[in-house]
């Protein structure tokens, strides 16, 4: 485990990193649908888990619906990340 995290994380790589950013209210990604670690296929990112305000961290979620509120792990090249970040403002 943490050959891979080395790996696509390290400057040099894969160039992969890991984000949390928090869906709003209304956002293009509120209420939108996990399926397979994927997001609607609106971004090209691995949902690594999602954390719902006062509940644990579901990891490896599968399938499940995004809620204003909930923070997203992500783990994706610095641009797609950029681009869920916005989208989860807007």
């Amino acid at each position: 485990v943490h050959e891979f995290i080395d790996v696509t994380t390290r400057s040099g790589h894969l160039a992969l990193q890991l984000e949390e950013v928090v869906v709003a209210a209304g956002s293009a990604l509120d209420g939108g649908c996990v399926e397979g670690n994927r997001l609607d296929g609106l971004l090209d990112v691995i949902i690594v888990a999602i954390k719902a305000e006062g509940a644990p961290m579901h990891f490896n979620p599968g399938r499940a619906t995004v809620s204003a509120g909930d923070t997203l792990v992500m783990l994706g090249a610095r641009s797609e990340l950029d681009r869920a970040e916005r989208m989860a403002k807007a």
